[in-house]
């Protein structure tokens, strides 16, 4: 199987009994990859006390976990307010692990520095889902807004994930296929936004669609994500519409079945082969 990277510190959320959860797109990409059969390395940072109780699944399914700093985990209360924030990532041109893809899922725009974009295009294939990039922290708490930097870094991407909502704060706009021409003509290959009822993937000047039904934002940003880096697994060995098929129809069960994360490599695959995904 082929290696890909997947870049983001995910987030602890404590509630009000003390009890506590880990989430973020980062998680959902790797869990995405790993369905897909793909080997995931994973960059992030977490206190070393969170680390364990965060990836002990994903390394049993073989995900490999690279920490850069162990000192701070983000952190959030039920009303979503910032009690810790970890250090951004340090990639740099050095970078040098055997994969395709780089696949950029901050929780916080603070995660990545996107200056990084433009040096590593000409050796990974860049792929970001833009939702995480547009969380910036305000009164201490998640604000979304609009990410400055993306329309530099376009030309450096090869894929961008995108949610209908993302695209007005973004663009000022509801229209998505204007916005996914916008992007690709901006230099950006494929472009994968979600919306109410489907979503689409925009490459080389013609619209894949695929219907599914994800009503409420958050589950539409996670399905984004998951769809997306589960596309890019799917790719190279298929054509456009397939992969794109396979990768939402996967997404759609991994946001249905809410034990997926519990489930091993073997039998994630033996499910997907059930329901026809794979």
């Amino acid at each position: 199987m082929k290696n890909n990277v997947v870049l983001g510190n995910i987030i602890k959320k404590i509630n009000s009994d003390n009890t506590f959860s880990f989430e973020g797109y980062a998680l959902e990409a790797a869990y995405s990859m790993i369905a897909a059969e793909t080997n995931v390395i994973l960059i992030t940072n977490i206190n070393k006390d969170d680390e364990e109780i965060a990836f002990s699944k994903l390394k049993t399914l073989g995900a490999k976990i690279i920490i850069q700093d162990n000192t701070k985990t983000t952190t959030i209360d039920e009303n979503n307010k910032i009690i810790e924030i970890a250090n951004s990532l340090e990639v740099d041109d050095t970078l040098n692990i055997d994969a395709t893809y780089l696949l950029f899922t901050p929780s916080l725009s603070h995660d990545i520095d996107s200056s990084i974009f433009k040096k590593l295009y000409k050796k990974y294939k860049i792929a970001i889902n833009l939702s995480g990039f547009m969380n910036f922290i305000k009164d201490n708490k998640i604000h979304k807004e609009r990410y400055q930097e993306l329309n530099d870094n376009l030309k450096y991407l090869e894929n961008i994930s995108l949610d209908k909502e993302d695209c007005f704060i973004q663009e000022f706009t509801h229209d998505e296929d204007d916005v996914a021409k916008l992007y690709y003509k901006k230099g950006c290959k494929e472009i994968l936004v979600t919306y109410y009822d489907a979503l689409f993937n925009y490459n080389k000047g013609l619209f894949y669609r695929c219907k599914y039904v994800v009503e409420d934002e958050i589950n539409r940003e996670k399905t984004s994500t998951i769809t997306l880096a589960a596309y890019i697994c799917y790719k190279d060995n298929l054509i456009e519409e397939e992969a794109l098929f396979k990768a939402t129809s996967l997404a759609c069960y991994q946001m249905d079945d809410k034990d997926i994360n519990n489930l091993t490599q073997e039998e994630i695959i033996n499910k997907m082969i059930d329901i026809g995904i794979v």
